[in-house]
């Protein structure tokens, strides 16, 4: 059985000010909807609990990162918008083992 989840909102701290602001501009910003599943996963771990999907939150994350850090090149193994050379889907569990050595 798992535990109870509760997220309390301290609605003064400076992260869900800010996070309320991009969503009061834009109900639809994609930034505002990857920050506030970073938070709630976030939270999950801090509190002892397992991600619900934890590859999603390794590719927010990362994202995340290449954001802080200005890069615009995608990471290995992300999903990229041409096809490969092949026809063939570029993802598999293949994939799944070089990103991790590649990084």
């Amino acid at each position: 059985m798992r535990g109870s989840r509760t997220l309390e909102i301290n609605p003064s701290h400076p992260l869900i000010v800010g996070l309320k602001d991009k969503v009061v501009t834009d109900k639809a910003d994609e930034s505002a909807k990857a920050a506030a599943a970073m938070l709630y996963e976030t939270a999950l771990l801090e509190s002892g609990f397992e991600s619900d999907d934890p590859k999603a939150f390794s590719h927010r994350m990362y994202e995340l990162m290449k954001a802080q850090l200005g890069v615009t090149a995608d990471l290995p193994g992300a999903p990229s918008s041409g096809s490969s050379s092949d026809g063939a889907d570029s993802s598999s569990a293949d994939d799944d083992e070089t990103d991790k050595s590649e990084l």
